[in-house]
């Protein structure tokens, strides 16, 4: 018999994904139910810079492009469908 559609495996979609420089990020102690810790390293903030850029892809397949050729402050975004 062959598989009905509810028997097979859906391919999951595309993860996150960004490529661009980050801001340091913060560290933390996690404790696991068993008492054992370890520190671990947060990412930091997304974050470009004049003449930089940060690019994101969403499993929806959204792009999201972020160019900056002046300050931060008055960089612009843009999403791509």
């Amino acid at each position: 018999m062959p598989p009905s559609q509810d028997d097979e495996e859906e391919t999951p979609p595309p993860p996150y994904v960004y490529e661009g420089p980050r801001e340091g990020g913060e560290k933390k102690t996690i404790t696991s139910s068993a008492g054992k810790s370890q520190e671990i390293t947060l990412l930091g903030a997304r974050s470009t810079d004049k003449g930089e850029t940060g690019k994101a892809s969403f499993p929806n397949g959204d792009k999201y492009v972020r160019r900056c050729p002046r300050p931060l402050s008055k960089c612009a975004a843009a999403v791509q469908h």
